[in-house]
């Protein structure tokens, strides 16, 4: 023993007590599927089974769901998430009950100035909140704002064909035209405001929107792993959200609705004025039918912009990708583009929305390349589905990139077919 260190006998009680209750808290949430007679892949001491058959999480599911069917039990570090891809279960947990048992995503808690977006508000608040920001996005709105869409589409082509003319230019990172494109469209959607980025890539808008959905790696494995100190976290002010950009976002906003309060600009119809105008501060029980309060507006737009940002770019660019490795396809939807709008004539909302085969493009396009690679709801109460027991809390993670590459929905599931 004498290599050992000279430790006091408290000491050693005090290390040797510390490691197994380390180790103990470590395991203490796994073994939750193997009583519910779920398969899944083991887990690991607090990595549980991240990234076990691959890096990339979303080809991780599509392993899993190839090995253990189409219901699994895993693991994100120390939480346990069941992965669901029985469409019977989905219309129930998504439709059906949707309402009832599985009303909230998943709260991270860690959410800074965003604890109250949509994404984020739970049961009552994010009803109330859910109905007025789906007014904003009806086919009539869409219709509206469709003259915005044609404004920023002709700029967009432009800049395109500015990169085309230019000898100097090699390569063309796609990315970086659409995600300009897809941020001009929603800040001026939004709040009426043209940022013009297509031509200014460096506009601080792009940047901010592209950090933050960049969790920081550090803090993210930290709360994941002992999440004992998630109240800890929070009353320190820690965001998994980045704060400078969250604080950008909130000095835009309060500074345009002051340029709105002190002007005639009353009458704009974007989506921030139609958030104003059904705004109320009241509390109680009256708040139920009111409008949003002034952090209720600032989140909704903040996550509005970000979220529409990435999900439009990322889209675009994989649409791009697809029609260019498939050319077939593209000369067949440029006939029915020659068809609906011949002579090259301007294109018109209406004859837009009768494009089945763009339309048939487009769907096969996002079930290849979803740009949510993976859905999440919260169980409020222990409920049992299809035979399969779902305990309260429970994460219930739809994993659509795997679900959209089911061989048995999808015949030829890595196959570009649009016709199906």
């Amino acid at each position: 023993m004498g290599f050992l260190p000279f430790f006091s006998f408290e000491t050693w009680i005090l290390l040797i007590s510390f490691v197994f209750i380390f180790v103990l808290y470590g395991h203490w949430t796994f073994g939750v599927f193997e009583k519910l007679g779920i398969p899944g892949p083991k887990p690991m001491m607090y990595w549980g089974t991240v990234n076990r058959y691959n890096q990339v999480y979303y080809l991780d599911d599509n392993e899993c769901a190839k090995k253990y069917g189409r219901v699994w039990g895993s693991y994100e570090l120390r939480r346990p998430m069941l992965a669901v891809m029985d469409p019977e279960m989905l219309k129930i947990i998504l439709v059906k009950e949707c309402f009832t048992f599985f009303t909230n995503r998943r709260n991270f808690r860690l959410n800074g100035d965003l604890y109250d977006a949509v994404n984020v508000a739970e049961d009552d608040q994010w009803r109330r909140i859910r109905n007025h920001v789906t007014p904003s996005f009806t086919s009539g709105r869409i219709k509206e704002m469709f003259s915005i869409m044609q404004h920023h589409s002709h700029k967009l082509l432009v800049r395109l064909q500015s990169k085309m003319d230019n000898k100097e230019v090699k390569v063309i990172t796609i990315k970086d035209i659409f995600g300009p494109y897809s941020m001009d469209v929603m800040a001026n959607c939004v709040f009426s405001v043209d940022l013009d980025s297509i031509n200014e890539p460096s506009n601080p808008f792009i940047t901010h929107a592209s950090k933050i959905l960049r969790f920081p790696v550090p803090l993210f494995l930290f709360q994941g792993c002992f999440p004992i100190f998630l109240p800890l976290l929070e009353l320190l002010g820690l965001s998994l959200f980045p704060k400078s950009s969250t604080t950008f976002f909130r000095a835009v906003v309060e500074k345009i609705r002051a340029e709105r309060n002190e002007s005639s600009r009353k009458n704009l119809a974007d989506i921030l004025q139609n958030f104003i105008n059904y705004q109320t501060n009241k509390l109680g029980k009256e708040r139920e039918n009111q409008g949003l309060n002034d952090h209720e507006i600032l989140s909704q737009v903040t996550m509005l912009l970000f979220a529409g940002y990435e999900t439009s770019a990322t889209t675009l660019a994989f649409l791009a990708y697809t029609l260019a490795r498939h050319p077939e396809v593209m000369k067949r939807l440029q006939q029915e583009i020659d068809l609906t709008f011949p002579q090259k004539g301007p294109v018109q909302y209406d004859g837009l929305m009768q494009m089945e085969y763009l339309s048939s493009v487009v769907d096969e396009c996002l079930r290849l390349y979803p740009p949510a690679a993976r859905l999440e709801r919260m169980t409020k109460e222990t409920v049992k589905v299809k035979g399969i027991t779902i305990p309260k809390n429970m994460i219930v993670m739809i994993p659509v990139y795997a679900l959209h590459r089911d061989p048995e929905l999808w015949p030829d599931p890595e196959e570009f077919k649009p016709d199906r």
